[in-house]
This record gives structure tokens, sequence and C-alpha cells, in this order.
């Protein structure tokens, strides 16, 4: 079988469905025991340095914990489902039916660059958009937390533009998200359900389950930010921005169903 995650989720179930393989090569899709079994072998490469950024310091990086119930990413992505009954005790086998995102080369869960920027984003404050002085305050509460003196020196106006506009000397990266370690009891992923009520509000849901990163596991946030100046005195190492970015992935959280707890972390 595969070591790699991503064709096992979902090429390996594709080609079950066309008749390509057999049954047996697809039990991951019904089983974490697969999930945890593989996961000793494909960390036997060391993936924790193949996603860390060159660029990327102590300062501008920081760890943190998935809560309960736990962490959800890509689920928007399709996923072919595979159900049947098992023949020994005639119980239904419910497949994962959502989709569940990994990192195409090595088949390694991640949270994309892209999403880490997309949450950033929306919080900080955009000029003419809802909110702006709501969004001010909330990002200068957070700056004066952590540095006092930069709270009353930075013009708040302009950080959507220095972090998300079209300034020439905006270098700033937002790199992937990655697992820092692999738990001692090897489990990062946990089943769950979703149980829509689609019959009606007194007919029995059927439910529709998915992969999801466990509570309790270490992800590792990394940022390349270029130093900005936003006047002669102050830059961004003065904001401790990326401790500002910490603060909000906190109050936030990133990923799927976040209304209803998943994607939320506590600190190290």
């Amino acid at each position: 079988m595969s070591t790699n995650l991503s064709y096992q989720y979902y090429i390996a179930g594709s080609k079950y469905l066309s008749g390509i393989l057999r049954e047996e090569n697809i039990e991951f899709k019904r089983d974490l025991k697969e999930f945890a079994a593989n996961y000793n072998t494909i960390h036997s490469i060391d993936y924790k340095n193949y996603f860390m950024h060159p660029y990327v310091t102590n300062d501008t990086k920081f760890t943190l914990i998935t809560t309960y119930p736990g962490l959800l990413i890509g689920a928007g992505y399709s996923h072919d489902a595979i159900h049947k009954v098992d023949p020994k005790n005639k119980k239904a086998i419910s497949d994962f039916n959502l989709g569940f995102y990994f990192d195409h080369t090595t088949g390694f869960p991640v949270i994309p660059g892209s999403s880490v920027k997309g949450v950033l984003k929306s919080v900080f404050p955009k000029k003419d958009f809802p909110y702006l002085n709501e969004k001010l305050n909330y990002i200068k509460e957070k700056v004066g937390s952590i540095n006092k003196d930069a709270k009353n020196l930075i013009n708040l106006d302009n950080w959507e533009e220095v972090f998300f506009g079209k300034l020439p000397m905006r270098k700033h990266i937002f790199c992937d998200a990655y697992i820092e370690e692999i738990p001692s009891n090897g489990k990062i992923f946990e089943d769950d359900y979703i149980t829509p009520h689609t019959k009606g509000i007194f007919k029995n849901p059927d439910p529709i389950r998915f992969l999801k990163i466990a509570p309790g596991i270490r992800i590792t946030f990394q940022f390349v930010v270029d130093d900005y100046k936003f006047n002669d005195t102050v830059t961004l190492k003065d904001c401790y921005i990326t401790e500002v970015f910490k603060q909000i992935l906190l109050d936030f959280g990133i990923g799927a169903k976040r209304n209803v707890g998943y994607g939320q972390f506590r600190e190290v």
C-alpha cells in the first residue's frame, strides 16, 4: 500500500470504484487503523525539515495545539464515497464522505499558506469595508497588549495595505502550517459525523462520516515577514507582528465548521 496518504485517500478509492483495485486496497477509507499504521513509515522522512521555510526564524513562527473537537481542512474537495453492508453483522459500513487536504508531494496533512493568509486578511482592517472601526480597535488592542509603546505610534489605518496591498516593498510569505510532531500513540486522525435531517425532523438522519485532525496535535505556523517601516521609529518587528498573528488564530481559528467549534487552538 502506498505511504502517500493523499494517494490512498483519493486515487486508490477512485480506482477501486472503477474496478481496477481490489477491496482490501481501500481499507484505509473505512478504518483509521490504516492511517496510524502508515504514519510510522511515512514519518521516517523528515517532513518537518521539508515544510520549514529556509528564511523562517524563531521569531516568525509559533506552535499551537488543536482543541476538541479537532481540525477540518479541505472539506470542500470532492471525495468518492463507498457504502456497503458488512455481510457478518448486516450493519452498514460508512465511508468518509468529505474531502481532506493533503500536501500533493508528500501526502502529509498541512494547512495551506493560502488558508492562513485568508484568515488573517479577513481580520485586518480594509478601508471602505464593513466593521472597519471594530477591526482597527481589535488590531490596536492586540498590538498594544504585546508592545504598549507601539500602540500609540502606528497609523493603524494602513495595516491591510502593508500585508495584502500592492506596496512594492511587500515581500511577506504566508507558509504552509505543518504538524510539529507525531504523538507517542501515533494518532493524529479521528473520524467524526454530521447528521443532517434531510428527510424531516422526525426521520432518522443518514450520518455523514468525515476525517479530521484530532485534538491535542501540535501545529507550527510560519511566516517570512518583511520588516516594513511604519515611520522613522516603528517597524513590524517592534509590533511583534507574529505574536499578533498567533492571537488572531487563537481568537478566530482556521478551517471548516468553526462556528461549531472546529479549528480552534490553545497555546503550548
